[in-house]
């Protein structure tokens, strides 16, 4: 399959066909790209522990970790979403000085980390039991 035909793809949001394609050729890291995009997390219990470190690699295992229908251990998540900073700006100082094209992913990946975050911190908060509950008069 020809990189142009992936390109459009992923450009017209298709991300049922980028997973198919990427499935027959076995890409897995264009797998994992496009299960994230479809939100078919199951399907990436397969590749979670061979995904090298990089800060989207991050964003894909912190959003799978928050996502587990089990309670998970929102140190955990902490954990990965830390990881992922730390990764993203390994990779902003390799990146030129003069803001680029080069630039958008990576803030994009910082953008999601700090969504992720914030859902995080959401859902300690909803785990938390409630004290009393205020008068309204």
């Amino acid at each position: 399959m020809e990189e142009g035909w992936l390109h459009i793809l992923k450009n017209l949001n298709q991300w049922d066909l980028v997973y198919e394609v990427a499935s027959e050729f076995k890409i897995n890291d264009l797998q994992v790209q496009a299960a994230f995009h479809t939100r078919a997390f199951e399907s990436l219990e397969p590749f979670l522990k061979e995904l090298p470190p990089s800060s989207w690699n991050s964003v894909v295992k912190a959003a799978h970790a928050l996502k587990q229908t089990e309670p998970q251990s929102t140190q955990e998540v902490s954990s990965l979403i830390t990881q992922g900073f730390q990764q993203a700006l390994q990779e902003f100082q390799n990146l030129p000085s003069a803001l680029a094209n080069a630039h958008q992913p990576l803030l994009l990946n910082l953008q999601l980390l700090m969504e992720l975050d914030e859902a995080n911190s959401l859902m300690n908060r909803i785990k938390e039991p409630v004290v009393s509950v205020p008068a309204l008069i």
